[in-house]
């Protein structure tokens, strides 16, 4: 039909626009009566309407429904009908502003790009270029970002956790291997030979019953030497509670272990040290690792002993001599300005290594778990390993549904287009009752405004008529 009409020279762009406006409109201000019209009477009457509404007081020949019927095919009664349902159907509103033409223009731009680009399977740049500012483009990128991101996060939570719960693994094998090593070095060395940290350590030598007894002599003695090395006074105990006092004043702080046999060579030098505190106007204190794994992962303690300097909240790492008179001439003469602070996103108070320590707690807890699993309920040690996996993918997943719900409240995709839907629908009943509320006071009023006229005007009325 619409070549059949294009080929007789009766339709322009320019009428093709006007009349799929009105289609539009009908579409969407009147369903029903768009659903019950006949797909080619509907295009006919709305050309025909088109195309008055565009000649109308202009100079251009008007083109009659008697020819519109011959080049359409229908009869013009037939024809003259579907004219004044369509306008009865649009309420009569006819009026055309430029942002409908723009509208109408826009979804024809995207309809044919969108089937082009379907049809030879790729789609040039003018193509890409309209669908690009059409609205269900848009909505269609947007929705394909959104799970694409909600795909990411889920990811992100799955390795998060994943990498959490092997960290927190390793840390809390190689402290039992920490454990270890110092016990056999101990027993096939003694304490006067185990000085390093134990973490640098590895020595998997067994050991005969003879030399264990010899050995359990040494640690015995080794012990008693160590417990016979008195206290100073002035040395403060940190732990999780406390450990904030040092952030303001000087300090000399020391992280140690009970198995650890540096730490022990170190008890007689530092507890000197701690005797000459006052004098020196500095506060001295130790760290257990043992009972405080959380302080441990916020300073980052890989090695035993460690010795940090902490100067009104600003922390420096001490590598010197480990000696009384060295600690004293490290204070006095303010060796510590030559060392370089710790970064600030290695600050013991900064959040990032709270969530450290946070892991350093979780792993001596998974340690324990796994010790006990292991050695008091007699899991095999594979299984072990399972159970933490698994909890660990467990917990990927559930953190995983919670981003995809906070993304979801965030970006509607779905509900938020319902909405829309919802809405133009209200305001379009809306507009429908307000122009059937104002007919029926219009008609109202005329009916009174007869009712009202006196029997001399009526007369008047019905000569003028007649």
């Amino acid at each position: 039909m619409a070549d059949q009409l294009g080929n007789h020279g009766y339709v322009s762009p320019c009428n093709m626009l006007t009349a799929l406006v009105y289609i539009m409109r009908l579409k969407e201000s009147n369903e029903r009566d768009f659903l019950a019209f006949n797909p080619t009477e509907l295009f006919v009457s709305s050309l025909v309407l088109a195309t008055k509404y565009l000649n109308d007081g202009t100079l251009q020949e008007f083109i009659w429904n008697d020819e519109w019927a011959s080049v359409s095919g229908l009869a013009l009664t037939k024809l003259n009908e579907l004219e004044i349902r369509l306008l009865t159907s649009l309420r009569w509103d006819v009026s055309i502003q430029s942002e409908d033409f723009e509208n109408v223009l826009a979804r024809l731009e995207g309809f044919v790009a969108s089937e082009m680009a379907q049809q030879n399977g790729i789609m040039s740049y003018n193509e890409l270029c309209i669908l690009s500012n059409t609205h269900g483009f848009n909505r269609s990128i947007l929705c394909l970002l959104i799970v694409l991101l909600k795909f990411l996060f889920v990811l992100l939570a799955f390795h998060l956790a994943l990498l959490a719960g092997l960290s927190v693994l390793n840390m809390a094998v190689s402290r039992k291997q920490e454990l270890a090593e110092s016990d056999a070095c101990i027993y096939h060395h003694g304490w006067d030979d185990c000085s390093h940290p134990p973490i640098l350590l590895a020595n998997e030598r067994k050991i005969d019953a003879n030399l264990t007894k010899v050995v359990h002599k040494d640690a015995f003695f080794a012990f008693v030497h160590a417990f016979s090395i008195i206290k100073s006074k002035n040395l403060l105990n940190l732990n999780e509670e406390n450990w904030r006092n040092i952030l303001s004043g000087e300090w000399m702080m020391e992280f140690h272990a009970p198995w650890c046999p540096a730490c022990k060579d170190l008890q007689k030098s530092w507890n000197s040290f701690a005797d000459w505190s006052r004098d020196l106007n500095i506060n001295v204190a130790e760290i257990d690792v043992t009972t405080n794994p959380g302080l441990s992962g916020r300073f980052l303690v890989t090695a035993l002993p460690t010795i940090y300097h902490v100067k009104d909240g600003v922390f420096r790492l001490y590598a010197g001599p480990r000696d009384k008179n060295d600690f004293i001439s490290f204070i006095e003469d303010k060796r510590w300005t030559s060392i370089d602070p710790l970064p600030s996103y290695k600050h013991p108070d900064s959040s990032q290594m709270g969530v450290v320590a946070v892991f350093f707690k979780l792993s001596m807890a998974v340690r324990d778990l796994h010790g006990h699993f292991v050695e008091n309920v007699g899991i095999p040690a594979w299984a072990s390993y399972a159970f933490f996996a698994t909890v660990t993918l467990a917990l990927g997943c559930v953190l995983g549904f919670i981003i995809v719900c906070i993304i979801d409240y965030v970006f509607p995709t779905g509900a938020l287009k319902k909405k829309e839907a919802e809405r133009r629908k209200e305001q379009q009943s809306a507009k429908k009752n307000a122009k059937e509320s104002a007919e029926k006071a219009n008609g109202q009023k005329e009916v009174l405004s007869d009712e009202k006229k006196s029997p001399s005007v009526k007369k008047a009325d019905s000569k003028k008529t007649k």
